[in-house]
Order: C-alpha cells, then structure tokens, then sequence
C-alpha cells in the first residue's frame, strides 16, 4: 500500500496538482473512492455497495464529465462479477436511484446563474443552455480529434513519454508485472475481475486523453495515475509470501521503495521551487494596476483565474472587466479571439493575454504590454510620442526606413536554459520596401547562445508609426557562464537567402551585456554519470545527438564540487580553466 500510494504521491502531475486549488485532485479522490466501492462490493455483493458505488460515480460525473467514460469498465466489472444481477432488480434498482439522485445537484446551477454568480462563463436561461452546459456539447469538436493512424502513434508516443516521466521505468515495469500476474496467476476469480476493472479504466481514460484537443493531457491523465498504482499495489500485495520467496519478495519491495524515493527525490527541486514561485500573482496584479481605466482583458483559463481572484477576492481593479475566451468547437481558436476583440475594439481599450501567429495578417497593433498585449486600431493610429519609463534610450538607425529608440531588459543575469525577456522600440522612417523581421540575439565567444525572431508586414506600416516588440527567448541549456552581449537588428528574404539591414557600424545594434551565471540546477540528461576528475570536476551526464547530417555531437554534463548550495547563496564561478578531450585510439577527435 506505502508503495502503490507513495508512487502516485510522488508523481510529477499529481504532487504538483495537489498543491494548489485545483479539479483534477477531485477526479482522482472519485476515481479511487468508485474503485474501492466496487471492489468492496464484488466481495460482499451487498445491494448497500453497489448504491454507494453508483452516488460516487454519479458524484463524479457531476464533478467533471470526462469521468462519465469510466462507465464503460465499471460496468463491464458489474456485469462479469454478477451476470444474473440484472434478474433481481431489487438489488440494482436502488444503484440506479442512487445514480440518479447525485443529478440532483447539478439543479444547483440554473439556481446560482440566476444569482449572477462568478465564474458563471454563460448564463443558464432554459433548459437548452442547461443541456449544453451538463452535456459539455462545446467540446465536441476536441472528443476524438487525434484519429488517424498517424495521429495516434505520435500520441501514443506521448503518452508514453508521459508515463515516464511521472513513475519511472522501475515502476511502471513493475506494474506490467503486476497486470501479468493479476492476468495468468490469480488465486481466485476476483482478482481477474479487478484487472477488468482497473485495467479498463486505465485503458479508457489513456484513450481518451490521448485522442482529446487540449494541452493539459498530463492532467487528464490523472485517473490513470490512479488506477495504475492500483494494479502495482494489487500486484505486490499477490506476490509468493511462503519462506524459500520471502527474501525476493523483500528485494523486490526493497527496489520499488528506493525507485519510488528516487521520484520524489528528482521532482522535489521543482516542487519547492514552485513553491517559492510567485510569478503567477506578480504578472497578473502588474497587469490589472496598469491597465487603462475600464478596460477588457481577453484571456485564456491560466490567466483569467489569478486575474478573477485579485479582483473578487482582493478587490483590485473592479472597474477592469476579466473575460475567459474559451475554445468554440471546431472554430479556430485565433478566430474565436479575434471575434471577440472585434465586438469589443470600438467601445473600451482591449488587452490581451495570448498572441496568434494568425494576428500578424490583421491591421492591429500589437503593444507589449506588461507581459500582454494592448491592440490598437489601424496601422495608421496614434504612436508612442515619448518612451515610456524604464526603457532606455538607443538611438540607431537602419537604412533610411528604420530606426531603433530604446530598449527594456527585465534582468542583466540569467541562467543556462533561463528566458531572456527584451522590449525593443523602433520607429518607421519611411515606407519600407520589404517585408522586414526583427530580431534579437545573445552572442559569446561560441557564437548564438539564444534568439527570437518576429516578423513583421513592415510594407503596410505608416511613416512615423513606433513599433514595440518583447522578446522571450531561452537559452541553451550548454551555455558557458560568462559575458554576452545582446543585439538587434531587422532582415529580410533573399533569392539567395536572407541579408540584414545596416546599421552605422555594423549589421545590427548592440545593447546590452547579459552575464551567464553557472546552472542552478542539475542537468537534464538521458544517461545519468558519476565520475570524478581531478581539481573538482565531475561529469555527472552525456547526451548524443544525431539530428544534423554529416554531424556528431555529443554533450558532456560537468559540475564543480565545492559550490555553495542552492539555499546558501549564488554559485561561486571558478577561476580555474579546463581543457576536455574526447580521445579514440589514443586520438583526440574533439576538444573544448
């Protein structure tokens, strides 16, 4: 039990989720309690289990509808275990009541939507908008929406991946074990059963997950995390327990706690450093105090609900209206965005939190604006006669049709596999001939280290207009700690490729300097090493990587021992230089 529970407990998903105000913890407290309720009753096969089953799932389905596909196993389990139950409605007729009345609840909704309650995304006037909203029907477009053959190799690829990374290959080859032995070695019929309904459980929520249109599948995954560490718990717990297998037994245990403790250990550096995470809250309230007065914020679900408590909890900025733009079935989803900022562009100030490939082509501008956008009308509306505090001037100009006026940079120091966050200002000095992308780069000694590009349908902009841009970039997670410097400039496509517009003394403008601390974090590496080498170092992974034709590449992950601890401080830089080798033969082939 310690095992099956810390093996969920521990997982990437779950531990996160667990965390924070959530509905995915509650799909898998009902997932687990219908289980439970339905083994219990295979064993007793009591009318009263079998009502409590049905209340929890019907619970469950009125807590979130995509628990309502479970129905496909759990009955499944019901019909094997009693085949003749079906004859005796006395048994199963108060299930169904029992089913029926957890329905009840959802009567609560017409009820609060009158009230004008929050979080109420469409009002429920009648009994069509009451079926719609139950049914979920506005998400029928994304059920099924990964079909082909195609589409479900690379997903099921995923889905591998995913359960991976949240149990481990130790764990999840023990519950293979697990399935096996339910499968081939059962001392009794009930435990067969209980892999017809764990195992179909597992097996429908993966299937519909996968095949689903939306980017939390990992959370949707989560009644599979569940029924998983199920089966590895039943499996363990039928292991031989006669004396000649004690001690393996014992191994076997012994291995899964370490592997299980290994998980947690990976995945606690993130969980405290999510902990201590306040980036959320800071982005959301630096976004509704600068706001223009009543002003609308389109935004998706991850913005709108920090947005939506600062304003109903804190009471900040009642006077900004907060609205969730939610997917439309089949209508794309910039389409859907763009509709609503159409209905709403001509009678307030709109700002918003997400920006579509798809906008480009409009004749909106689009104003960074405290990490979203303000849309202004028209190419030729107003510009920004002065710069706005906090950006510094850089006055460069590029041709005779554009120039730079300043910058904004978030932080001077970042880390390897960090973001480098910029805001670039330029005017239009004249009509451009070309359609020109600005771009940004962190450069070192070994060259790019991190870029953003933003292409821009320059031929259409006005002369005079002032332009903004905010970069978002990481950087290689191999970067060398040291000085960098950070450039822009602008190009554009060549028969014979690209070429960039000239600046006085180069091709680009210089800005800023960047200093690249050392990584405050250990590597992600697919082969894991421990070796020590002589003045502290110790390679500690290796990747390889095989993509470029005609190229090699290999990644040496190194740490220096002796470096302060992450909760003591900064990471010392050290003076001391090395060379690294990679020798075949008695042959160097490679150096750095």
């Amino acid at each position: 039990a310690c095992i099956a529970a810390g093996a969920l407990g521990v997982g990437a998903t779950f531990w996160a989720q667990s965390t924070t105000a959530n509905i995915r913890s509650l799909t898998a407290l009902f997932t687990a309690l219908c289980v439970t309720l339905l083994l219990r009753w295979g064993h007793t096969r009591r009318w009263r289990g079998l009502a409590l089953a049905a209340a929890a799932f019907g619970l469950g389905v009125g807590h979130h509808s995509s628990l309502g596909l479970l129905a496909l196993p759990f009955l499944a389990y019901v019909v094997v275990t009693d085949p003749r139950l079906i004859r005796r409605p006395r048994e199963w007729l108060p299930a169904a009541g029992a089913l029926g009345a957890t329905f009840l609840v959802l009567l609560y909704l017409p009820l609060r939507s009158a009230m004008g309650t929050p979080f109420d995304p469409a009002p429920i006037r009648t009994i069509d908008d009451f079926l719609e909203h139950v049914l979920a029907t506005g998400f029928r477009g994304d059920m099924l929406y990964y079909r082909t053959v195609t589409d479900l190799v690379a997903r099921g690829r995923v889905g591998a991946q995913i359960l991976r990374l949240q149990f481990g290959p130790i764990v999840l080859t023990a519950a293979g074990a697990a399935v096996v032995r339910l499968a081939v070695h059962p001392p009794c019929g009930h435990h067969r059963r209980a892999l017809l309904l764990l195992g179909g459980a597992w097996l429908v929520n993966v299937l519909a997950a996968l095949t689903y249109r939306a980017p939390q599948t990992v959370e949707y995954l989560i009644p599979s995390y569940v029924a998983l560490a199920l089966l590895l718990g039943l499996g363990l717990g039928m292991a031989p327990s006669g004396t000649r297998a004690r001690a393996l037994r014992a191994g076997v245990v012994g291995v899964l706690a370490v592997a299980v403790a290994t998980t947690g250990a990976r995945n606690l550096p993130s969980m405290r450093a999510l902990s201590a995470d306040h980036t959320t809250r800071d982005g959301a309230a630096g976004l509704l105090e600068a706001a223009p007065e009543g002003a609308l914020i389109l935004a998706d679900w991850h913005h709108a609900t920090p947005l939506w408590y600062l304003q109903r909890v804190e009471g900040l900025r009642p006077d900004v209206a907060v609205e969730y733009v939610y997917p439309e079935g089949a209508t794309p989803n910039e389409a859907v965005w763009l509709r609503r900022i159409d209905e709403a562009i001509d009678r307030r100030p709109v700002l918003v939190t997400n920006r579509f490939l798809a906008f480009a082509h409009t004749d909106y501008r689009w104003i960074p604006f405290q990490g979203a956008w303000l849309v202004a009308e028209g190419q030729g509306s107003p510009s920004l006669a002065d710069l706005p505090e906090g950006v510094t001037p850089r006055e460069v100009p590029f041709g005779d049709e554009l120039a730079l006026l300043g910058y904004r940079l978030a932080a001077d120091t970042v880390a390897p596999g960090g973001t480098v966050e910029l805001e670039v200002h330029w005017r239009v000095l004249r009509s451009p001939t070309h359609d020109y992308t600005a771009f940004a780069q962190l450069l070192g000694p070994q060259g790019v280290v991190g870029q953003g590009d933003l292409p821009h349908p320059t031929t259409r902009y006005l002369p005079g207009e002032v332009r903004v841009d905010a970069y978002r970039f990481p950087l290689l997670l191999h970067t060398p700690p040291g000085e960098y410097r950070l450039i822009t400039g602008f190009y554009h496509a060549t028969d014979n490729g690209w070429t960039r517009l000239p600046a006085p003394e180069a091709d680009h403008a210089a800005l800023a300097t960047i200093t690249v601390l050392p990584a405050d974090a250990p590597p992600a590496t697919r082969h894991p090493l421990d070796h020590a080498f002589a003045g502290g170092l110790r390679l500690v992974g290796v990747d390889y990587d095989a993509s470029v034709p005609g190229q090699g590449r290999v990644y040496l992950h190194w740490q220096r021992d002796g470096l302060a601890p992450l909760d003591r401080g900064p990471w010392r830089a050290s003076s001391e230089a090395a060379t690294v080798r990679a020798v075949r033969n008695g042959q160097a082939v490679a150096q750095a």
